[in-house]
């Protein structure tokens, strides 16, 4: 009967004069208690002060040092970047497993060295499989096996892993662009062209378009909204640049 949560609600019901106050009850581990704790109080009531979050994400590291750093940084209301320096600087106090699991349950090895080289060996066995059939065999995200696979193909041609061409464009730019290619009967005429059209108007914004929404965000809210963002963003990354190597092996067939 331990309170984790709602000191204050529960103070108020009192100075109220009530007799009950609804409850939800917490059944877990000994260890879960605190994380349960720290993940509610971030996102809601007086938030954490950055040295409280910090300090829970240290504790954390102590009781759940298997959870990768971008699983405690929802947990902590924290950056991955900002766990994964608590985690160094703390390495010789805490245990540090050879495994991590991330925010969708799934447990990968905690070198991104190592899971690179998981990534290979299954590419090597498979050498036809799907990119996400890559990821499911090695255990990894989807993006780290596509990462991977691009990686190989660009040293087996001689091309440097890191060139990703791009550009910025504008609100206006992105708006006639899409103009163009809904005019397109073959995206028009198909089901499947006319979902993507939809997805693609629902996703398409500029920078300068979303620079006015940055202060929109509370300060509690910012972690997980940058998180939701760069994960789409990445979705199209990955999505671009499918279309691309499919277009080059069309030229070349």
């Amino acid at each position: 009967m331990r309170l984790v949560d709602g000191v204050h609600r529960l103070r108020a019901a009192v100075l109220r004069g009530n007799d009950t106050i609804a409850v939800e009850f917490f059944d877990g581990a000994e260890s879960d208690i605190f994380m349960h704790a720290v993940r509610v109080n971030v996102r809601h009531g007086l938030p954490l002060s950055l040295r409280e979050r910090k300090g829970a994400a240290r504790r954390l590291l102590r009781t759940h040092p298997h959870l990768s750093d971008r699983a405690l940084a929802r947990v902590a209301g924290l950056s991955p970047k900002t766990v994964g320096s608590i985690r160094a600087c703390s390495a010789e106090e805490n245990p540090q497993p050879n495994m991590r699991v991330g925010i969708d349950g799934h447990a990968r090895p905690a070198d991104s060295g190592r899971r690179r080289e998981i990534v290979v060996a299954v590419l090597e066995e498979h050498p036809d499989a799907s990119v996400r059939e890559v990821a499911k065999l090695a255990g990894v995200a989807v993006s780290t096996a596509y990462e991977a696979k691009r990686r190989l193909r660009e040293e087996a041609v001689g091309t440097p892993a890191s060139a990703s061409p791009g550009r910025t464009a504008t609100g206006d730019t992105i708006k006639s662009e899409i103009k163009v290619l809904m005019a397109d009967p073959s995206l028009r005429f198909t089901e499947s062209g006319r979902s993507l059209l939809r997805l693609l108007i629902a996703r398409s914004v500029s920078a300068e378009d979303l620079e006015h929404f940055v202060g929109t965000v509370p300060p509690h809210c910012s972690q997980t909204m940058a998180e939701i963002a760069q994960r789409v963003a990445r979705s199209w990354e990955i999505f671009a640049r499918q279309v691309q190597d499919r277009a080059r092996m069309h030229d070349k067939d």
